[in-house]
């Protein structure tokens, strides 16, 4: 091993260059520490009210599991319209324990950033610099997409602080540890990752592959650890399709199908777009071309190895976001994941800088990731949970005796007015709305992944008590948005079989959900009735 991979850089005469006046002290290490919780303490303020519709899909789910005994968003209705199967399973004793789901779903989330940011902080200490540099680089997750979705009830923040501990172990074998447990445990975690969120996979087999192409390590030993990184993973993926099968009839999750409605290119331009938005929320991505340009330069064989595996691993992840479309929601929820190599990123950049060149780069990324904490809208419940809970309590509190309801917005209404059934007309909680074929938009809703299926003629066919046309609050006929919307105008059926009721809406936040809409918010809720006798 090289000596520029082993020796010890000199102490940062920078660091004890910015004082503040007469000489108090205070060293810039002292200044990014007081900075980062600074820009932590602004984000939690910002973004301490936000809860995301979605996450009430998965929480169904976990209180039906916890309640009932039945993994199911309906009761005896098996259909797996879930994704974080893990994050469920972590919520459901928290709820058989007395804790509200919503509750529950943030417990786990914050117990993973804290061990997020632990395992963060042991990545940021792979190289001997100064802590200023070290606290900058932890930027990445003390970040508005990591925060958001600690209070957002879905699973990104177990996902990254799971595939973390995957990289401290894999990085590792990158600077030449030639253990096999290392990368059979890295294995291991991916696997939970991938348990977490499928997609996980995705970062498992490029750090696979990153260590195949730059780990210090001969040939034939690269081509062993990338087998092992992938091993558990790889029969964890197979045992849950068997069991996928055995228990949901189907290879792959119904979210898949359910999303493969919009083309390629539509979904690429929406994930180029996606990027676009997200990437001023992580500025240390824009150190990707300056670490690039070190590269030749750079004698520090270690940091070197560490930025290309990272960059590697990381423009994999990229490109899989762009190619699937992106996400519909807030702050970059695809792109927490990737906050571990990120700090990795960060850290390998600055030691293959000069002393002065690093501080500077450390104080460019804590000067921007403040502004983007100062700058970030104040984030509420999104308007699907909001308005989707209002609808559910009026549906529970108005038809005590369980009914059959259609809706397109699956999270709080059918979470709220838990005694009905209901039938998601998007399909991603119903096995045949997802693998329905789909021809043309009919509405610039069907452009957006996840948003494109419905079958008019098999929600009639259901006889559903109640159709809520449109989304959260329903509109009338005269306002299709969703595909099951515009067909239902070509079926006679829905005209002579179902009738307006329109009633006026309490807007008093259910489940403590609030949105600044609320002050503004329309005064009616409209839902069509069925009049005809149900087919026996």
């Amino acid at each position: 091993m090289s000596a520029s991979e082993t020796s010890q850089p000199p102490a940062d005469p920078s660091d004890t260059a910015i004082k503040t006046v007469r000489g108090s002290g205070i060293t810039f290490s002292t200044t990014a520490v007081i900075a980062l919780f600074t820009i932590f303490g602004i984000l939690l303020w910002k973004i301490r009210s936000f809860f995301h519709d979605d996450a009430l899909i998965s929480l169904r789910y976990a209180r039906n599991l916890a309640e009932y005994g039945q993994l199911v968003w309906n009761l005896g209705e098996y259909a797996e319209g879930y994704t974080n199967l893990l994050h469920i399973l972590l919520v459901t004793p928290l709820i058989m324990a007395g804790i509200g789901p919503m509750l529950a779903a943030q417990f786990i989330n914050a117990a993973a950033f804290l061990g997020l940011v632990v395992i963060a902080w042991r990545l940021a200490q792979s190289f001997a610099m100064p802590m200023g540099a070290k606290v900058a680089a932890m930027c990445a997750v003390i970040s508005a997409p990591v925060i958001t979705w600690v209070f957002g009830g879905l699973e990104p923040v177990l996902v990254a602080a799971l595939a973390a501990g995957a990289y401290v172990l894999a990085f590792r074998v990158l600077q030449g540890d030639d253990s096999l447990p290392l990368s059979l445990t890295a294995s291991g975690l991916f696997a939970a990752a991938y348990l977490a969120r499928p997609d996980a996979l995705i970062g498992n087999f490029a750090m696979g592959l990153a260590l195949l192409a730059f780990a210090n390590l001969p040939v034939r030993r690269r081509i062993v650890h990338f087998v092992a990184i992938g091993s558990v993973s790889a029969l964890t993926l197979c045992g849950h399709i068997v069991v996928r099968h055995a228990i949901y009839g189907e290879l792959l999750p119904l979210t898949f199908y359910a999303k493969v409605g919009v083309s390629t290119g539509t979904r690429l331009m929406l994930g180029l777009e996606y990027l676009r938005e997200s990437l001023p929320l992580l500025p240390t991505l824009f150190l990707l071309p300056v670490g690039a340009l070190l590269l030749r330069s750079t004698d520090n064989l270690k940091a070197k190895r560490a930025f290309l595996a990272a960059s590697f691993a990381a423009l994999i992840s990229l490109c899989y976001i762009t190619w699937a479309g992106g996400d519909h929601m807030p702050n970059a929820r695809f792109f927490v994941p990737l906050t571990p190599l990120l700090v990795i990123i960060a850290v390998s950049i600055m030691a293959m800088m000069t002393p002065m060149m690093h501080t500077a780069t450390a104080v460019a990324l804590i000067t921007a990731s403040a502004l983007t904490a100062t700058m970030l809208e104040r984030l509420h419940a999104d308007n699907a949970a909001v308005f989707g809970a209002i609808m559910g309590k009026h549906l529970a509190d108005t038809y005590p005796e369980p009914l059959t309801i259609a809706v397109a917005t699956a999270g709080a209404t059918p979470f709220v007015a838990a005694h009905h059934t209901f039938i998601d007309t998007l399909g991603l909680n119903d096995a045949h709305i997802a693998k329905h074929p789909v021809g043309p938009p009919l509405g610039f809703a069907q452009e957006i992944p996840g948003h494109a299926k419905g079958d008019a003629q098999y929600v009639l066919r259901r006889a559903p008590d109640i159709i809520v046309f449109g989304p959260t609050t329903g509109f009338t006929a005269q306002t299709p948005v969703f595909r099951m919307d515009f067909e239902l105008l070509d079926e006679p059926e829905f005209f002579e079989c179902y009738q307006l009721v329109t009633r006026e809406i309490d807007t008093t936040p259910v489940l403590g959900l609030y949105n600044t809409t609320l002050e503004t918010a329309g005064p009616w809720l409209h839902y069509y009735t069925r009049t005809c006798p149900k087919p026996s």
